[in-house]
């Protein structure tokens, strides 16, 4: 059974105020994860913070991808890339059995997320957003961003980060599924040191795709957050494992506006 890493907010005075938990957002089926502090957390929580509230609405999600991604594609997609770039693009693809004009219609971001999902290990249905979505099912739930806020993130990046992104992409892919095997096991462990160090490759080793993906986004959750933390309402906050980690994540930017944070699990 996993552990994974799971923070407690409390006020000033000690009064515990809410929860924060990372997430990762793909999962074998069967994994095993729940445990009693957790379940006591969600039990008194009163509301569920997520980044995304409609993750079951797949069709509509997969309409605002279209929308966003495929209004302004530019050439095809290996014209632009360099020589060099376009022979690691061309492998991945032909070891995937898949179409190299698959993705031409799309913008570079849009080519660099279903790129990603052609390695996935595990199934997004499995992942610990959904588990909690289904858990409080019924019960309030907010959401920070939403799928086309989200999504229009990567729509805004410019063409060098979308570049940079698709190139972080093929980067992840070569690693192979055991990369994201490796993740998977050091979050149920809760071994964030090794779930920072591997988070931090890829695409967020590009400084810009770091800022723009992690950093800007965790400085707009922050005070959205620390509202909900001061209302009363004791928010679980369940994001992405990346953004609870270092000096930029959620936990150390929360101690920085006066909250008490500690690891309880």
């Amino acid at each position: 059974m996993g552990k994974p890493a799971l923070w407690e907010v409390s006020t000033q005075d000690g009064h515990v105020a809410g929860w924060l938990l990372g997430t990762v957002h793909v999962l074998p089926a069967g994994t095993r994860w729940e445990t009693p502090r957790l379940d006591e957390a969600l039990a008194k929580a009163g509301v569920l913070v997520v980044e995304v509230r409609d993750l079951g609405d797949s069709e509509a999600i997969a309409g605002i991808f279209r929308s966003l991604a495929t209004d302004n594609p530019g050439p095809p997609l290996d014209l632009r890339l360099a020589p060099a770039e376009r022979a690691r693009l061309d492998a991945l693809l032909e070891r995937d059995d898949v179409d190299p004009d698959r993705f031409d219609g799309l913008e570079t971001w849009g080519a660099a997320l279903a790129i990603a999902q052609l390695d996935q290990s595990g199934d997004a249905a499995n992942g610990a957003d959904r588990v909690l979505l289904s858990q409080f099912k019924g019960r309030p739930i907010e959401e920070l961003e939403g799928a086309r806020a989200q999504l229009s993130i990567f729509d805004r990046l410019p063409a060098k980060d979308q570049h940079d992104l698709l190139m972080g992409v093929i980067d992840e892919s070569n690693a192979g599924p055991q990369a994201q095997e490796q993740l998977a096991q050091a979050w149920l462990r809760g071994d964030t040191a090794e779930i920072e160090d591997l988070s931090r490759r890829g695409i967020l080793s590009y400084p810009d795709l770091y800022k723009a993906l992690l950093l800007d986004r965790n400085k707009a959750w922050v005070g959205k957050v620390a509202a909900l933390l001061s209302s009363g309402r004791r928010p679980f906050v369940a994001v992405g494992a990346a953004h609870m980690l270092g000096d930029d994540g959620l936990p150390a930017l929360l101690r920085a506006r006066g909250f008490k944070v500690r690891r309880v699990q």
